[in-house]
């Protein structure tokens, strides 16, 4: 199936959004961390991200309850299949990367399916209003580690 890709940037901070099915999701995501990270090289980290860096484990992709990084809030430090279970990510109106070698890819649907969306390490967005990942987001993986 066809892949279509968008790079956006939302609050000055970066973020690619691919939606893919099939078996071109790993180009898909791959292509996703390419876009994000060109993006992220452009642009300073805002207020709202340096204050999600700070509630934000270092080395964890952290999920909010609430947009602009308020709210309740979980990171996750590795890879997980189903992150169902953690309320802030079933319902997840924020994300933020503060992995410290990787960038974040956050999955719509469990076993790594569904649309794929790459953080550039320090790097989030604020709000998923509008996106399918408003209340979607159901696995994580890392990419492009140095």
């Amino acid at each position: 199936m066809a892949a279509a890709a968008a790079a956006s940037l939302t609050a000055g901070l970066a973020v690619a959004s691919v939606a893919v099915s099939g078996p071109a999701a790993s180009a898909a995501a791959a292509h996703a961390v390419r876009a994000a990270h060109a993006a992220s090289t452009a642009h300073a980290i805002s207020r709202a991200a340096a204050a999600a860096a700070s509630a934000c484990p270092k080395g964890d992709v952290c999920a909010w309850s609430g947009t602009h990084y308020t709210g309740s809030h979980h990171g996750i430090s590795g890879t997980k299949a189903n992150d169902k279970g953690s309320f802030d990510w079933s319902h997840a109106e924020s994300v933020f990367n503060n992995g410290r070698r990787c960038n974040a890819i956050v999955w719509t649907r469990t076993n790594f399916s569904g649309t794929p969306r790459a953080f550039a390490r320090g790097h989030g967005l604020a709000s998923l209003r509008g996106t399918d990942a408003w209340h979607h987001l159901y696995s994580n993986s890392w990419a492009q580690c140095t």
